[in-house]
């Protein structure tokens, strides 16, 4: 049964199979630490409670609640950078990733982050890719690109593409169609008032330019950091990771080399990573958190 619901391990029911497998391996190093090294004189309720099972099912339960808990809150993370390439005096740029939209996380907490983020009075906005995907529907399509389009910014709201935006992967989930074409999607972005960016490049007020200027690269993954800072970028703004969202995912990408979050440094350059406003998959986070990022350019 455990082997069947892991065959798609982006299912709940293969990381539910997953946590309850380590819950008892943590349960069993707890009755052998309590062995061992307390010598049976402290917690004794942890050997009744490890042979009933008790205590790997608390440990389960822990885990998945917090996991609830991460998917269905939002935080606001804040970065302060320092350049002497622009003019004014500083620069705000909020930047929103892999919403997934219609999906995995309460629409109504999606909103209301939205309304958190216009009341930050950007300069600029950037939608980091992944705002929908094979399994949004073209109505929820419609209106999550309605409510990003009223977030009020100095020099307007930018989007690049993520890699599940345009539902590339469709033919993995029960539909088996796309829910809306290439076409749709750009109309109803560029309908809300947001500008299209795919492999172009725009100036902000004379800062945020050229290689003279302040260089802002945004790509929804972290990748070609490395040639962007040698090419004279600044800054790179990335997402698609979630931050590993569920554990141990980021420890298997870390092992492989991969930047997963956080803010990096590669020469001049700064490369910040997102976990992303929701998650993808699974209806839990317990690795990172849900996040739009606030970043100052002083």
């Amino acid at each position: 049964m455990a082997f069947i619901c892991c065959l798609n391990i982006w299912s709940n029911a293969a990381i539910l199979t997953l946590y309850l497998f380590l819950s008892s391996i943590i349960a069993d190093a707890i009755g052998i630490i309590w062995k061992y090294l307390l010598k049976g004189k402290y917690l004794n309720f942890i050997p009744k409670y490890h042979k009933k099972g008790l205590l790997a099912l608390i440990i389960f339960a822990i885990i998945i609640i917090s996991g609830v808990y991460g998917m269905n809150h939002t935080e606001l993370t804040e970065y302060n950078l320092t350049t002497d390439k622009i003019n004014n005096e500083s620069y705000s740029i909020v930047w929103i990733s892999d919403i997934h939209y219609g999906t995995v996380q309460n629409p109504q907490l999606v909103k209301e982050s939205i309304s958190k983020i216009n009341d930050l009075k950007p300069d600029m906005v950037v939608l980091g890719g992944d705002i929908v995907d094979e399994r949004t529907s073209k109505e929820d399509m419609n209106e999550i690109f309605k409510e990003l389009g009223k977030i009020n910014s100095t020099y307007g709201t930018y989007y690049i593409f993520g890699n599940h935006d345009t539902q590339p992967y469709s033919t993995d989930y029960e539909n088996g169609n796309r829910t809306f074409s290439d076409e749709e999607l750009n109309k109803t972005i560029t309908d809300n008032g947001i500008i299209i960016l795919n492999d172009e490049k725009t100036p902000i007020n004379n800062d945020i330019s050229d290689l003279s200027k302040y260089v802002v690269v945004l790509d929804h993954q972290p990748i070609e950091y490395k040639e962007n800072s040698k090419q004279g970028a600044d800054l790179q703004i990335s997402g698609h990771t979630h931050g590993g969202q569920v554990f141990p995912f980021s420890i298997f990408e870390g092992l492989m080399g991969n930047l997963v979050y956080g803010k990096f440094h590669f020469g001049n350059m700064e490369l910040i990573v997102s976990s992303g406003l929701t998650g993808w998959g699974w209806s839990m986070r317990n690795e990172a958190k849900c996040e739009y990022v606030l970043i100052n350019i002083n």
